[in-house]
């Protein structure tokens, strides 16, 4: 057995590292700086290292108009005629417009080049690897052991500056090791996510463990387990004044994470009523200060205003940078995620023939961004989880016609092999 990982392992679990810990990091060392700088720089981290290799298989998908890669640039150049639009009804930010444009492109080009790293057939033991980090890290977090930043965080899981940033990146290789697993390895996996949820206290967290249980346990082992959650809660920690706060959407809850909630909603909807139904245009989200009631609430609790420019969750932002136009994005990410969930309970059950490893990692990722989408966000559209989003859908839409391509070949090659004459020799 080879003392260290061989090196497509090396890469892929670099790469991972890479986008889950390093744009956290740097939001933790500068408190200041959002997650799109630290992405951004990732992205070109990439580039930089595959320049050498660069193949031009990325510019001939562009103009393929069947290719994911093209369907994103459409989406980019929607993006920029919405704007120009948006700017004829309000105020907009030219320069935040402008860099966030290039932010995605460098994000679209990136997710190109690791889909192959990230979502391989050989990619099981990085991601075995990945997912034993992410829960040392967790563990240092629980601990209080943590490097001390530039601001004193309430519940720093280093290099995140919060736990259920630490869940974002965690939840989808929580799912993929349930579903690869089975037996006790399986059972171990999510009482030890469910006994980090507890002891960190977050609810996303437990959300997301339960979603992952239900992809594989029978509706009455899962209501069983459902129970049991509750009744651990409890007796570990009786005050279930945190638990509560964070479902209470009444006006009179002063719980931010409650109120960044109903504020996303409250400034989607103020912003399409504002434009009648168009938009505030991509990026503009917040730009021109509060403009719901509850941001004057929170400011008035917590002293300063928060998530305005991100909406607390991708949805919010969508509908308030999109408007309408956002119900399409959304209905296609439903279809996939249905896809997806339907994919990784056929596979946690045997009932379909197997997906290699690098592919339900991929349908994980699609899933469990739906809490990022419509729960919890990690800081708007710039962030590395929508970096390996995009690689996951790219390779998702690859996948088929790889697979069409290869059985006809296949078939071509038995085919031949067939026709050849037969040489019974003298």
């Amino acid at each position: 057995m080879p003392r260290h990982p061989p090196p497509h392992t090396a890469r892929s679990l670099a790469v991972l590292a890479l986008f889950l810990m390093f744009p956290p990091m740097l939001t933790y060392l500068r408190p200041d700086t959002s997650m799109g700088p630290g992405t951004a720089l990732a992205c070109l981290i990439v580039l930089a290292a595959a320049a050498p290799s660069l193949r031009l298989d990325l510019r001939r998908r562009l103009f393929l108009l069947n290719s994911g890669e093209f369907a994103l640039l459409a989406l980019v150049v929607f993006a920029v005629f919405h704007f120009l639009v948006a700017a004829k009804l309000l105020p907009v930010d030219l320069w935040r417009f402008a860099g966030s444009v290039v932010v995605l492109l460098l994000m679209i080009a990136a997710a190109r080049l690791i889909r192959p790293l990230l979502f391989g057939p050989r990619v099981t033991r990085a991601l075995l690897l990945m997912i034993r980090i992410m829960f040392v890290v967790a563990l240092l977090g629980v601990g209080g052991i943590q490097p001390p930043g530039w601001i004193t965080f309430h519940k720093p899981v280093f290099p995140f500056t919060e736990p259920s940033h630490w869940t974002l990146a965690f939840l989808p290789l929580l799912m993929w090791a349930c579903v690869t697993s089975r037996g006790w390895a399986r059972s171990l996996y999510l009482t030890a996510a469910l006994a980090v949820a507890l002891a960190l206290q977050n609810l996303t967290l437990i959300v997301g463990t339960l979603i992952v249980a239900s992809v594989y346990a029978p509706v009455t082992r899962l209501v069983l387990l459902g129970v049991a959650a509750a009744a651990v809660v409890v007796v570990v920690a009786p005050d279930l004044t945190y638990y509560t706060e964070r479902i209470d959407f009444s006006e009179e809850n002063t719980n931010l994470t409650a109120q960044v909630f109903l504020q996303g909603w409250g400034m989607a909807a103020q912003a399409i009523i504002d434009t009648y139904g168009w938009g505030v245009g991509f990026q503009q989200s917040g730009i021109n200060g509060p403009t719901v009631p509850i941001s004057e609430l929170i400011f008035a609790v917590q002293g300063f205003y928060s998530n305005l420019l991100d909406g607390g969750f991708v949805m919010a932002k969508l509908a308030s940078d999109f408007g309408v136009f956002a119900l399409v994005p959304t209905a296609a990410y439903v279809r996939l995620m249905m896809r997806s969930f339907r994919q990784l309970r056929a596979a946690a059950r045997d009932r379909l023939p197997r997906l290699d490893s690098g592919t339900l990692y991929a349908h994980a990722v699609v899933a469990m961004f739906s809490i990022e989408i419509f729960l919890r966000g990690l800081g708007g559209y710039l962030t590395s989880t929508v970096v390996l989003f995009l690689a996951a859908v790219l390779h998702l839409h690859r996948a088929p016609r790889a697979a069409a391509e290869l059985s006809g070949r296949s078939v071509r090659a038995a085919g031949q092999s067939r026709r050849q004459p037969v040489n019974m020799g003298n």
